[in-house]
């Protein structure tokens, strides 16, 4: 066992059970690579060596690749859009930071911790979920030997419900795709990205569901429920000549993959409206989205399980499940007036 110096950086040699390991430790100071030296020998010791010797990047140079893999997994279908635009957004957000300038297996709890990003909790999630991301993807590629714990901050959900008059409305003065893609949204519980991609194949007239066969998780793949309103929209969606239901000429994937801006433009005109007989307008908290959580909080109000909301959500975990839920709490003050009807008489016994 031995170091020798060759130029800048200082190299070792060793042998371990008849063969002989040699390479650069990429440090200047002797102290160091002897460090290094000895955490090589006890890696090929125990693992066998498989850890890659050479000194992890900084994460600014490891983000070209795994941007790249990202980018591959969408094309092969392993990663969705909005996925994949999820991660690219959190790296913008990330190469501003101190981080983007360490090497990844220096990073470690507390530095994502100190971490400060604009805007929601949600917003700066995204962050540190492409953090996360990030180092487990560079553990799986032998690049570094374990990630760091990264916390996450604590999320509210949206509490915005679409109310059956809000919903009326929004209907009334949307066009197309985007009336489709919100009654199967209110109907379903699908994601909109997850509704933009139903394939004829993927729908099952005679058991009355569809089948979500790829989502932001494992737990994505799901079936769904078939309401009679999405029967008759799909029936006359599934004449065209394309396997998609919602088809696209311009998008290079086939189908849909965006309604935003008829949303944004139909809850402008909804709020015109509502202005002209001097009617409140749409709350600002109102996504898209939301469609999908009135579903959840419909399905168990109608006396389903969280669990069973749970899977037709697609949640891997039950708290994300009840993050998004609204219980309704309109019959609470009737249980309160019959406590309260009770104890009076019990009071005027005793008086």
């Amino acid at each position: 066992m031995a170091i020798t110096k060759r130029g800048k950086y200082w190299h070792y040699e060793f042998m371990i059970d008849g063969r002989k390991y040699r390479g650069t430790t990429k440090e200047t100071v002797k102290s160091r690579a002897n460090t290094f030296e000895a955490l090589r020998i006890a890696d090929i010791r125990n693992n066998g060596g498989s850890l890659n010797s050479r000194r992890a990047p900084v994460l600014r140079d490891f983000s070209n690749r795994f941007l790249e893999f990202v980018d591959a997994q969408a094309v092969s279908g392993q990663l969705d859009l909005d996925t994949k635009r999820y991660y690219h957004g959190g790296w913008k957000m990330l190469e501003g930071t101190r981080v983007a300038g360490m090497r990844i297996d220096q990073i470690g709890t507390s530095d994502a911790a100190i971490l400060t990003f604009p805007h929601s909790a949600s917003n700066a999630n995204r962050a540190l979920r492409t953090l996360h991301r990030m180092l487990r993807i560079a553990v799986d590629w032998n690049i570094m030997r374990a990630a760091p714990r990264i916390k996450l901050l604590e999320e509210h959900g949206r509490t915005a419900l679409v109310e059956s008059s809000t919903e009326a409305l929004l209907l009334k003065h949307a066009s197309q795709p985007l009336t489709d893609v919100l009654i199967i949204m209110m109907d379903s519980g699908m994601r909109p990205e997850e509704a933009m991609r139903i394939r004829k194949e993927h729908i099952f007239w005679a058991r009355s569901v569809v089948l979500v066969p790829y989502g932001k998780s494992f737990k994505s793949k799901r079936y769904v429920p078939l309401s009679d309103r999405m029967r008759d929209l799909l029936r006359l969606r599934e004449s065209s000549g394309s396997p998609w239901i919602f088809p696209s000429r311009r998008a290079k994937c086939g189908h849909l993959t965006t309604i935003s801006k008829q949303w944004r433009a139909t809850v402008k005109a909804a709020n015109l409206a509502n202005a002209k007989q001097k009617l409140q307008p749409i709350s600002s908290d109102l996504k898209l989205y939301c469609a999908r959580h009135t579903f959840a909080t419909d399905m168990l109000a109608e006396g389903l399980n969280v669990v069973e909301v749970k899977e037709l959500m697609g949640h891997e975990d039950i708290k994300t499940t009840m993050k998004y839920l609204h219980p309704d709490t309109s019959g609470a003050a009737a249980v309160v007036n019959r406590r309260n009807h009770s104890n009076s008489l019990h009071l005027l016994k005793a008086g």
